[in-house]
Formats: structure tokens, C-alpha cells, sequence
């Protein structure tokens, strides 16, 4: 298994445009290092963001990139 580093294009409602695939690499704190980088150079890009997927391949870890995920429901006492 191993650390996906994709880019991600948002809309204006936030959802997932397109995803463009970085690099993969075996070590979580390279793949840490390397997107604070990402992130620091990406500085103003609201329309973008940086994620890191954990998966067996490339194919599974864009699967899970595309998947639908509902909103976390919100308790009373963190509104």
C-alpha cells in the first residue's frame, strides 16, 4: 500500500471538479513533507486543494477520491 498525492479542482459549491495524480511514495511523513510544500506553493489557489489518499493502487485510490461522502451530522453542542 502506499501514499497517493493528488491535486484537486473545486467548483464554486466546493465539489470535485477534476483531480489531477502527483506522485505515490511509501512513507507517510515524505508524503506529509511533500504536500505541505504543495500546499505552501498553492498559497491564494482556493480552487484548489492537496489530498493524500491511502490505497493499494492508483485505480482504487482515484475510486475513492470520486466517492460521494454525506456531511458528518453536527451535535447540539458543536453548532
Amino acid at each position: 500500500m502506499a501514499y497517493f498525492i493528488y491535486t484537486l479542482k473545486l467548483d464554486d459549491q466546493k465539489n470535485v471538479v477534476e483531480f489531477h495524480y502527483v506522485e505515490h511514495l511509501h512513507s507517510f511523513k515524505e508524503a506529509k513533507t511533500k504536500v505541505r510544500a504543495l500546499r505552501a506553493e498553492m498559497v491564494g489557489a482556493e480552487d484548489t486543494i492537496v489530498k493524500i489518499v491511502f490505497a493499494e493502487d492508483r485505480r482504487e485510490a482515484e475510486a475513492r477520491l470520486s466517492e460521494r461522502r454525506e456531511a458528518p451530522i453536527l451535535k447540539e453542542w458543536e453548532k
